[in-house]
């Protein structure tokens, strides 16, 4: 301890490091955190076209989804506009699936995703990242993507209520901060400012 004293009384503070003093978190102020070798982690990915198996599978899932509206609900026109909320929110409400039924769930969220798609002007893509293969919406050639495969199994497996209006909403917020920054003018150096 008399160590650490006189080193941080000769200046040494800011290269004291938790591997420098076993079983001791080190303490910074704001100064010393300038020299704190933090680790950033970047994120990378791949973005491509559907591959014919994927759009298969998509329009497999379509297909099963809107097989449940039929079946259970007498819908046969589900269209991917803004008018299928309400008729998904429906399908949802009278607990037609079980928790357990992933993939029904997911082909819910690919009906959504079209929505998503026509009312923004989203593609699908393949979107590759660390965790894995994914069907995204990709928000014109920009890095915005949404993943709306996943939107409502997620919350199904969180226990979350499913309030798909309040969904399309605060997405329809997101794409609107898209275009906003968008529209904001280029610095010098080719950045946008925050």
């Amino acid at each position: 301890m008399q160590l650490v004293l006189m080193l941080l009384c000769l200046g040494f503070g800011p290269y004291l490091y938790a591997e420098d003093q076993p079983g001791e978190v080190p303490s910074f102020i704001q100064e010393d955190l300038k020299y704190y070798p933090f680790e950033v982690e970047e994120d990378r990915f791949v973005v491509g076209e559907l591959s014919v198996g994927q759009l298969h599978i998509l329009n497999t899932y379509r297909d099963d989804a809107k097989m449940l509206f039929a079946r259970h609900l007498g819908i046969l026109s589900i269209n991917g506009t803004k008018d299928d909320i309400p008729l998904l929110q429906l399908i949802i409400d009278q607990k037609i699936l079980r928790k357990d039924e992933v993939q029904k769930w997911q082909a819910l969220g690919i009906l959504f995703g079209d929505v998503l798609a026509r009312e923004f002007n989203m593609t699908w893509v393949r979107y590759e990242d660390k965790y894995g293969l994914s069907k995204a919406l990709r928000f014109r050639r920009t890095d915005n993507f949404m993943f709306p495969v996943i939107m409502f199994s997620k919350r199904v497996g969180y226990n979350d209520k499913i309030d798909v209006q309040a969904i399309y909403n605060k997405l329809a917020d997101d794409v609107a901060a898209f275009k906003a920054w968008e529209l904001k003018p280029k610095l010098p150096n080719g950045l946008k400012p925050s």
